[in-house]
């Protein structure tokens, strides 16, 4: 519990750091944007969000079928939505609690289910990869010119003003490797590694589900659904503002790149994603500041709203389900 404190203070204080480093120039842009956005998309966004844990729901279903088990769609969502609200407060509690949840009401073996949760987390990390690939490929000038003047250049100017940090790093990352290898050593032939080794049998079969889904085109389908939904949430805001009203497809794929590694970097995204998307749209697409910070809190806020109250609604709608006596 102290470790997601430690990255929730870190976000808020990087949010609090974006806001009070401001200019009085800039904090009125911000404030007149967001008094002036077109909200309507932003509702569009939302829905576009609703839509892909829809199919989510869906696709966590089509890895489950194959293992004999049929959960109901409605218990399903319920339980991806709790999921998301519950990684808000504590990273990674989501899905603990989705697969609970899911093997308590539908009668399901938690370790299958925590192998179809593997399987389906490895197929959007996989995703995320080749959207980046495309991304990439799209602005490769672009970007590379914004790492070098943001990451190259300032790291280079780091080591040559401070000729021993470079070795200094070499060594610390030998003595970590030489540590890792003695915690493997003391830990390989232990108790509870071998509990864990148990562990990984039983997720084994769950993972077998990715080979046997019924309609593996439908299955594709999903998962580049849920993907084009995330991009929308994205590009469909962009006409609530002024500033970022005439940006395009370019744009809305770096920000989902670059948003992501937000969301993953503090609990929901909070500071982080503002501080990514803010500066992404400033740097690589001239966006003032105002309005590009302005748009990161609106999107990163209807999002994180509407996990809220899906996910506290299905909280309180799930326990009105009554669970499976014998299995699906």
């Amino acid at each position: 519990m102290f470790k997601p404190a430690i990255f929730l203070a870190l976000g808020i204080f990087i949010l609090w750091k974006l806001v009070d480093g401001m200019s009085e120039e800039v904090r009125t842009q911000t404030v007149e944007a967001l008094r002036q956005a077109k909200y309507g998309w932003v509702v569009l966004s939302i829905g576009c969000g609703i839509l892909s844990h829809m199919s989510r729901t869906q696709r966590w279903r089509m890895l489950i079928e194959p293992l004999g088990h049929y959960p109901r769609y409605g218990v399903t969502f319920l339980c991806v939505m709790i999921s998301y609200v519950a990684n808000l407060a504590v990273p990674r509690l989501g899905e603990v609690l989705k697969c609970t949840f899911l093997s308590r009401y539908e009668r399901i073996p938690a370790d299958k289910v925590i192998g179809t949760m593997i399987a389906e987390r490895s197929v959007d990390a996989i995703t995320l990869v080749l959207v980046t690939l495309v991304t990439l490929a799209l602005q490769y000038a672009k970007l590379r010119e914004f790492f070098h003047e943001s990451v190259t250049a300032p790291m280079q100017a780091t080591l040559a003003s401070n000729p021993l940090l470079g070795p200094g790093l070499l060594i610390g990352l030998a003595v970590a490797l030489f540590l890792g290898w003695l915690g493997w050593r003391k830990v390989r032939d232990s108790e509870r590694l071998e509990r864990f080794r148990d562990v990984l049998r039983n997720v084994k079969e769950g993972l077998t589900s990715l080979r046997r889904v019924k309609n593996l085109p439908l299955f594709i389908f999903h998962s580049l659904f849920i993907w084009a939904m995330y991009y929308a949430m994205v590009a469909i805001a962009f006409p609530a503002l002024v500033e970022t009203a005439g940006l395009g497809f370019s744009a809305g794929m770096a920000i989902l790149v670059f948003g992501s590694v937000g969301i993953i970097a503090t609990p929901g995204g909070i500071g982080a994603y503002q501080l990514i998307v803010s500066e992404t749209l400033v740097k690589l697409y001239g966006v003032a500041e105002g309005g590009a910070f302005a748009f990161a809190n609106i999107v990163w806020g209807a999002q994180t709203a509407m996990i809220i109250v899906f996910g506290l609604a299905s909280l309180a709608i799930l326990p009105l389900f009554r669970v499976r006596h014998q299995p699906a």
